[in-house]
């Protein structure tokens, strides 16, 4: 009876909390990831003081789905804002990475050189990419809460509320032109529904060379001072009826109802700054379980395996050209992802996270048990989420071990989708998992058309060889079976065994033809498995460990989406205050304002870089090798409008006090009248763990200034066509600084 009293009054409580959140005062600091709808909550008086020159609603306007948050765009890893009428967009190198990898050839390979359209006819198509617009929002929390049955189980809750999801989002695109979505907010606390124009003809219009957008490579990664111009241009096209179209080449440039004007001022220390973007995640709201468990086993095995890949991957790439560009893109994220993680670890254990967490949890939980109906609404949370890390902790190994398989090998991975596109189309389409309904399949088709621009097969075997030897090197408790069934025989030593396995199954596998692969994207399940193609058997024969680990984490799913929303509740109680919600790639905003920092005793870290930097870091040897065109630029005296009066020369990168974190590489980064002033492309490496804990002395998000990309733009690429088509904000085209192009 009290289960189901409390589940009855769910939606009332919940609408009670988010009205509170909304109305509270907010935290200190700059830290916050703020949905569209809390900007009126936020301190406005402080923000006027501090150089803000617009109202919420400038910034977003729900009455029309106007402001500058209509000219930001989601990439769908990446941040991106349209900065012209026709459809110009403006990102970071690496998020137009894939695209410049598409478009290369050992011949004209556009990563090393860099790419710049002469004009629209010539701008690349990069297939299977999508911007996607925000149109609105809704929050739909009562809506998926009613549809999870009275006395549900944690799997039953599970499906109930993936099942409420689905209709709502199968509802909201029945027009066709929209991608929905419903995001899950404070664990299950409420529930939003996002409407985005989905754009799916994007096309590269310009990338620098990789000595610019990706100067000092992963060698300064995540470091401070940084000197890399991280910005590249895409343009988005639409049907000659306006509405969103794949690729054509009678599409036309799409007419964005707002886009973002170019600052020609440049930022100053302790200059307000605003951010709008779609950080990916945050997990600020875990436990101590969880941090325990990322410490402990994620981040670290994530490190070994992801650097013993790389390495693998390195070796498989300098045996051609052709190699080296089809293991760029891979290469390049394993090792953001690589750094990523040990930046976490160092940064949980300099903070002692854990430890704090505990103590935390130790004060709210003698919180709790002081009164007696507290004790009874939230005394169980924490011991069951204790109870559910554990058992999602179990085989964590395994499960990591096998995930790094599907993740490393293509063809592994493409055998797989097919398996399950065969499977469940034949279901009707709510009936389906969330990534093969009928909304998905084309995506799922471009991925599986794209991935033979980068596909090495000599490379897929040597990874997949690696992850095998993993996998015979774990304990009995956390074995994979069938791989055991298949490889590990004990006939002799398991490098021999992989070895001869993986011979049969690459000669035994066509998955590599692309026309081969394609003809079963349509094909029955009965076809595909009576295809014997020998990765299709191989991941078929994974297949129920994989739908088993599947099963169990709806269980731990539906368990954390009754126990977190109560978690959050009783923080929120407990603390009081204005929160926002993790991070999970919906659109948020930020303010922070531009400072150095301090890492460590007897280093100051000064808030902007200069080009003046650049040739002291040049080497001429990657990844410190700035193209000739550049290094002339720099040492011209020629007067310039790029120059920063501080410095006294062309700015680079700067920093500002800004919480953001993976998914917002590209968001735009404006000055206190929303006029562009950076690209955000890293946060420094001391602040990584602020996905855990945002700390206000050393978090600082890190930017590309757009004076240096326009000063790219002008003295190296002489991109005339680009600078005009944004307004020639620095005035170079009509002779300003004494040159005329």
């Amino acid at each position: 009876m009290r289960s189901t009293a409390r589940r009855l009054a769910a939606p009332v409580l919940i609408t009670a909390v988010v009205l509170v959140l909304a109305a509270a005062p907010r935290v200190a600091a700059d830290e916050g990831m703020w949905l569209l709808d809390q900007i009126p909550k936020l301190d406005q008086a402080k923000l006027k003081a501090e150089g803000l020159e617009l109202t919420p609603q400038q910034i977003w306007n729900p009455a029309d789905g106007s402001g500058l948050a209509s000219a930001v765009v989601w990439l769908g890893g990446c941040t991106a804002s349209f900065v012209s009428p026709d459809g110009l967009i403006v990102t970071n190198h690496h998020c137009a990475f894939p695209a410049a990898q598409y478009n290369s050839t050992p011949e004209n390979n556009l990563i090393a050189s860099g790419f710049l359209a002469v004009d629209r006819d010539h701008e690349l198509p990069s297939p299977g990419s999508h911007a996607y617009v925000l149109e609105g929002f809704a929050d739909v929390t009562q809506r998926v809460l009613e549809a999870v049955p009275t006395g549900a189980d944690d799997t039953a809750r599970f499906k109930a509320v993936e099942g409420a999801v689905k209709r709502i989002v199968k509802s909201c695109e029945a027009g066709g032109d929209l991608r929905c979505r419903v995001a899950s907010m404070f664990g299950g606390l409420s529930y939003v529904l996002y409407r985005q124009l989905d754009l799916r003809d994007v096309r590269l219009v310009h990338i620098p060379a990789e000595g610019i957008g990706a100067f000092g490579g992963d060698i300064d990664n995540w470091m401070w001072p940084r000197h890399d111009g991280d910005y590249a241009f895409l343009r988005a096209y639409v049907g000659p009826d306006g509405k969103p179209a794949d690729y054509s080449k009678d599409n036309v440039p799409y007419r964005p109802k707002r886009y973002l004007r170019i600052s020609d001022r440049g930022v100053a220390r302790e200059s307000l700054t605003l951010l709008l973007g779609y950080p990916g995640r945050t997990m600020r709201y875990r436990t101590s379980y969880a941090v325990q468990q990322a410490e402990e086993v994620r981040y670290p095995e994530n490190i070994r395996l992801l650097g013993e890949a790389i390495h693998v991957l390195e070796l498989q790439s300098k045996k051609s050209p052709a190699a080296a560009i089809k293991n760029a893109s891979a290469i390049k994220y394993m090792n953001n992802g690589m750094k990523n993680n040990q930046g976490m670890i160092d940064g949980l254990r300099s903070s002692h996270l854990l430890e704090s967490k505990r103590r935390d949890e130790a004060e709210l939980a003698k919180w709790i048990e002081s009164d007696p109906a507290r004790a009874q609404r939230f005394g169980h949370v924490l011991p069951e989420i204790a109870s559910v890390h554990e058992e999602e902790a179990a085989t964590a190994r395994r499960d990591l071990v096998l995930g790094f398989m599907y993740r490393t090998s293509r063809l592994l991975s493409a055998a797989n989708t097919l398996l399950k596109i065969s499977e469940q189309r034949a279901k009707p389409d709510l009936e389906r998992e969330p990534g093969y309904m009928e909304r998905d399949l084309p995506r799922r088709r471009h991925r599986l058309m794209r991935m033979q621009r980068s596909l090495d097969v000599a490379s897929d075997r040597a990874v997949l060889r690696l992850m095998l030897l993993e996998a015979s090197r774990l304990p009995e408790d956390q074995r994979i079976q069938p791989l055991d069934a298949l490889v590990f025989k004990g006939d002799s030593d398991p490098a021999t065994e992989v070895d001869a396995f993986l011979d049969k199954l690459y000669a035994g596998t066509r998955l590599q033809d692309e026309d081969f692969r394609m003809s079963l994207f349509e094909a029955s399940r009965a076809d595909v498995v009576g295809s014997s193609d020998s990765m299709i058997e191989l991941a078929l024969a994974l297949e129920p460990l994989r739908k088993a680990n599947r099963q169990r984490e709806e269980k731990i799913e539906g368990a954390l989406s009754r126990l977190r929303p109560l978690y959050v509740q009783a923080l929120h109680e407990y603390r009081g205050g204005l929160m926002y919600p993790d991070a999970n790639s919906t659109i948020r905003f930020n303010y922070g304002t531009v400072r150095g920092y301090r890492p460590r005793d007897a280093v100051r870290y000064f808030w902007m870089t200069s080009l003046r930097g650049v040739l002291e870091k040049d080497t001429g040897v990657s990844p410190f090798n700035s193209p000739k065109a550049l290094l002339k630029a720099a040492r011209t005296t020629e007067p310039s409008p790029y120059l920063d009066n501080t410095i006294k020369d062309v700015p680079v990168d700067f920093l500002a006090t800004l919480d953001s974190t993976g998914g917002n590489s590209g968001s735009p980064v404006m000055n206190g009248a929303g006029e562009l002033v950076g690209l955000l492309f890293d946060g420094n490496y001391e602040s990584m763990a602020s996905d855990w804990r945002f700390d206000p002395v050393l978090t600082r998000s890190i930017m590309v200034d757009i004076r240096y990309v326009f000063w790219n733009l002008d003295r190296v690429y002489h991109a005339d066509r680009l600078i005009r088509e944004m307004g020639d904000p620095f005035r170079t085209l009509g002779g300003r600084d004494g040159v005329t192009k």
